[in-house]
């Protein structure tokens, strides 16, 4: 009996979203040669998204409905043309390199043209409903009854759509009195309406700006208000402090955050931007504990809807382009296919990585209780070993009684914890379980591995692991003063970490501090100093004639200590930070000498451990990157020598390096988390010295 060919459906894909985001989808889908059905739904009558301005964007005095394009007469790009083009299909010679918004439109209508898309479009369809049902997308539009189905779905719907508002005490109070006007910038269409008036644009964007010295040409008055600004009277438009309430009564009063005022003031215009990410897509993230990483996903898509001007586009943008030239890099180490590569990895967050990851979506959603508990990394990496002696516990009908009073996250961290101490017992070794600290670090341990504390220091017990970073046994606790600085400044990120890494090194346990470098400093310093100061008195006790040579001599000895001090500086001491020695008696003395350098550096992506990999987007406590690609990085040198014989013989020397973003030691505010930086730098004290140690 012969073979029934069954013909296959064709795949179909909706794209939502006409604007350059859909068109750039269709073009690289025709490109593609799928034999697939795309259709791509726009809602007006025209592609071009926001920069296709209709007919009815006109202003509406009674703001009673939004325009569906937020573009003013005067509005240009805001990046050069050969910047801002499709690949291989550039803006038409003579156009402006910033070009006006009719200018991007006609070209959009160009490339819908030259790629033939236009029978890939279908206009003035509206998407009311798409959800997910049987493998497939239903997709109900206005005017329509029946759904349609397709396998996949593409949203390109922009947003610039709804205005976002701020709700400032007494603005809407204000804006109703007679002769007063509040309204968006997406109403406004140029400047005559405001002639002679007194207003205040509010937002410091693109449009806040435009606006505001539009404005000002024709105004009696223009105010910029701006957080960050100071109240200035002598530039037009005159600057403010951002608005803080509005006052009804008397001349149109508004308030400023810095306490200060102005009266008379006729309009207020909302250059406040709008709001975002009106749609989150939840649980992509793979090869991840999913539930608690999907609720860190929900928190934080929920906090940017409520608080949209927290999410800092910018630095998020940096962050994927990170991501993507990592996950290419990956694709040249391993040779494949680099867009199939970027794909495919994009949501596949290392094991490490992701307790990171979802710590920072919750510290961002500002739910800290949910934080992740030191013990998670540990155990999760040994999920293998606990289901291999589950499975022996129950299959011994042992498991019952192991879980039966299971009920908090403590109890079944003992679970864990007896699993593991039965497959010590079982393997032959010894009968105890983990050790005491590890066992008891439960509730009384916050995520960071932080002991809990009523006071404002941080007090940390090392015996324990800081973020998945073993420390030793042996170290001392450390109390902890809190520290913050300006995050921004990369020269203050690693003055501070220099002395942080001091700290830790010179603890009592651990070197002596040897400032060798620091007294050659000095000492070349104070010289200078000393003839500086000397050839001063010597030219003012001796007459001019009779002081030249002296004069001459002693600055020229000045210019060369100086000379010789700087010398010394870059060429000797270089990067180094810390040089400590300490003895110690085994049959004879020996000495132990340690040397730590440290430098910013900014990584290439093929430089980064798996672990520091950069991983998803929605990262705010990272520092402004200042690297076009990766942010900068804290390098960490230790040099390791062991000696005999007052150092003449040497027994074993060694070498570690390591780097962190700095990042992962400070937060958003500039707090230093200086108990993960010594957990950091605990462990490769630790790896140097055991790789040292004579056998």
């Amino acid at each position: 009996m012969g073979t029934v060919l069954v013909p296959q459906r064709r795949k179909r894909v909706a794209v939502v979203g006409g604007g350059p985001a859909g068109l750039a989808f269709l073009r690289a889908f025709k490109e593609s040669g799928l034999d697939w059905e795309v259709i791509l739904l726009e809602v007006r009558d025209e592609i071009g998204g926001v920069w296709y301005r209709s007919d009815d964007a006109r202003p509406d005095p009674e703001h009673s409905k939004l325009p569906e394009s937020p573009i003013y007469d005067s509005l240009t790009a805001n990046l050069p043309v050969n910047i801002m083009a499709f690949n291989d299909y550039q803006f038409p010679p003579g156009t402006a390199l910033f070009p006006p918004a009719a200018a991007v439109q006609q070209y959009l209508l160009e490339f819908a043209k030259d790629f033939d898309l236009r029978p890939y479009i279908r206009l003035q369809t509206r998407v009311k409903k798409a959800y997910w049902r049987d493998g497939a997308w239903d997709i109900l539009v206005a005017g329509h009854s029946q759904v349609e189905r397709f396998d996949h779905l593409a949203v390109a719907n922009g947003h610039y759509n709804k205005p976002c508002e701020p709700d400032l005490p007494g603005l809407q109070e204000w804006g109703a009195a007679e002769g007063r006007d509040v309204m968006h910038s997406i109403w406004y269409r140029g400047p005559s309406a405001y002639a002679g008036k007194r207003v205040v644009v509010v937002g410091g964007g693109h449009s806040g700006r435009d606006l505001s010295i539009e404005i000002a040409q024709v105004a009696a008055e223009t105010y910029h208000s701006v957080k960050g600004f100071v109240r200035v009277d002598t530039t037009d438009p005159k600057q403010r402090s951002p608005p803080e309430r509005f006052e009804v009564e008397g001349n149109g009063k508004v308030i400023y955050t810095d306490g200060s005022a102005d009266e008379g003031i006729d309009v207020v215009i909302l250059a406040t931007g709008y709001e975002h990410n009106s749609l989150a897509f939840i649980g992509l993230p793979n090869h991840v504990i999913p539930f608690p990483l999907y609720e860190a996903q929900a928190l934080a898509a929920l906090h940017v809807f409520t608080h949209p001007e927290t999410l800092e586009i910018e630095q998020e943008k940096v962050w994927v382009r990170a991501r993507n030239e990592y996950l290419k890099e990956v694709a040249r180490k391993t040779g494949e296919d680099e867009l199939r590569t970027v794909c495919r990895l994009w949501h596949r967050i290392p094991d490490d990585a992701q307790f990171e990851y979802r710590n920072a979506l919750l510290r961002f959603a500002g739910a800290t209780k949910w934080l992740t508990y030191d013990w998670l990394p540990e155990m999760y990496a040994k999920r293998a070993i606990l289901r291999e002696e589950w499975s022996n516990a129950a299959s011994s009908r042992g498991g019952e009684d192991i879980v039966r009073d299971a009920k908090t996250k403590e109890d079944w961290y003992d679970v864990l914890l007896t699993l593991l101490a039965r497959r010590e017992r079982r393997k032959g070794e010894s009968g105890k379980g983990p050790s005491e600290p590890m066992a008891r670090k439960k509730a009384e341990t916050t995520a960071d591995g932080v002991e809990a504390t009523t006071t404002n220091d941080l007090t940390v017990d090392t015996s324990a692991t800081i973020n998945g970073v073993a420390v030793p046994a042996d170290a001392v606790p450390l109390t902890f003063e809190p520290i913050q600085i300006n995050n921004y400044n990369l020269t203050d990120l690693k003055n501070t970490l220099d002395d942080a890494l001091k700290r830790c090194l010179a603890r009592p346990d651990c070197y002596s501090q040897i400032h060798q470098h620091t007294d050659v400093r000095l000492g070349l310093g104070w010289a200078a100093v000393l003839v500086a100061a000397a050839t001063g008195l010597y030219s003012w006790k001796i007459s001019f004639e009779e002081s030249r040579l002296g004069v001459f001599i002693g600055v020229t000895l000045y210019a060369l200590l100086s000379a010789v001090q700087m010398g010394y500086i870059y060429f000797v001491e270089g990067d180094t930070i810390f040089i400590g020695k300490r003895k110690t008696l085994d049959k004879r003395i020996q000495t132990e000498r340690l040397t730590a350098l440290s430098k910013t550096t900014r990584p290439k992506p093929q430089s980064l451990a798996p672990s520091s990999a950069p991983t998803l987007p929605l990262s705010t406590f990272y520092p402004r990157a200042t690297s076009a690609y990766l942010p900068p990085h804290y390098h960490l040198t230790m040099n390791y020598a062991l000696t005999v014989s007052g150092g003449k013989a040497l027994i074993r020397a060694d070498k570690v390096e390591d780097e962190r973003c700095y990042a992962d030691f400070f937060d958003s505010k500039g707090m230093l988390d200086e108990a993960r930086f010594v957990a950091w730098v605990s462990a490769m004290l630790e790896k140097v010295e055991d790789e040292s140690k004579v056998q």
